[in-house]
């Protein structure tokens, strides 16, 4: 799989490529194959002497412009998306191989991440499950993420770039490129196997955060249209319920998904076509 597999990079405003010694303490880099998108200004240029990494200093900003552009230039039938903040696992290539070889029919599967060394990055589900268009247990981060890049070139699915970092709405990328594919009749799985740590809390960490629920109520109007409302009473009411949200949150967080829901509906059309 070393061959057939490549670790797709999104970072920014980096000149040192010593970052990636950091990501793979336990690898020969020279035996990776890297595509690194580093998102930056025309006097802090990221440069390799490696052939096996490839390097593309961009000027325009956005995650999902960057996990794109680092789709289109990967040249294997599997990948990895990655941040510039993880640690990956001695035995990540293995437990990706031995994934895609028990799910063949697999177009992306999803796996765990560590937030330490004895603490999960989120509540995981306790076995192997196929990912739905509706109700999965998780909320998908894109570093968890692996792809057959063969398969969604050919199925032309791609990361909806008013999402994400640097977007309109600012994460929640990761449930529209699973629902791009799905409706595509393509398949997607999760994997109780873990492959890195991260120890950052990204930009879902808060499950009523401002920015989390605009976006998450945004992503969810392209999944259940109009009925996207009864979603967020539905969500808003059990995660009250489970994290003891005040009266005062929980308006805030009502309203700020009412945007959302909102703003994704006023831009339908552009939006759509990326989906």
């Amino acid at each position: 799989m070393h061959e057939d597999l490549s670790i797709l990079i999104s970072t920014m405003y980096q000149t040192d490529i010593n970052f990636v010694y950091k990501m793979f303490p336990n690898h020969d880099i020279s035996r990776l194959n890297l595509v690194i998108i580093n998102q930056t200004s025309s006097h802090q240029l990221l440069k390799s002497e490696l052939k096996n990494i490839q390097i593309q200093n961009s000027y325009e900003f956005g995650l999902s412009k960057s996990r794109n552009k680092a789709i289109e230039l990967c040249k294997t039938k599997y990948a990895l998306l990655a941040d510039d903040d993880l640690v990956y696992q001695k035995d990540f290539i293995k437990t990706v191989q031995a994934a895609f070889q028990s799910y063949p029919e697999a177009t992306l599967i999803s796996f765990k991440l560590l937030k330490s060394a004895d603490q999960f990055y989120k509540k995981y589900p306790h076995e192997n499950i196929e990912l739905q268009l509706r109700g999965n247990p998780i909320i998908l981060s894109s570093c968890e993420i692996t792809i057959n890049v063969e398969k969604v070139k050919q199925a032309d699915v791609q990361f909806c770039e008013h999402f994400g970092l640097g977007a309109t709405f600012t994460s929640c990328e990761e449930t529209l490129f699973l629902r791009s594919l799905l409706k595509r009749k393509l398949n997607a799985f999760f994997v109780n196997q873990t492959i890195a740590l991260h120890e950052d809390d990204g930009t879902g960490g808060d499950p009523i955060g401002d920015e989390f629920i605009h976006a998450m109520s945004a992503s969810q109007f392209f999944i259940y249209g109009y009925g996207s409302f009864i979603w967020l009473i539905y969500y808003l009411y059990h995660t009250r319920k489970k994290y003891s949200v005040s009266n005062q949150e929980f308006k805030k967080a009502f309203k700020n998904g009412l945007k959302g829901i909102y703003e994704a509906s006023q831009h339908k059309k552009i939006i759509a076509k990326q989906l």
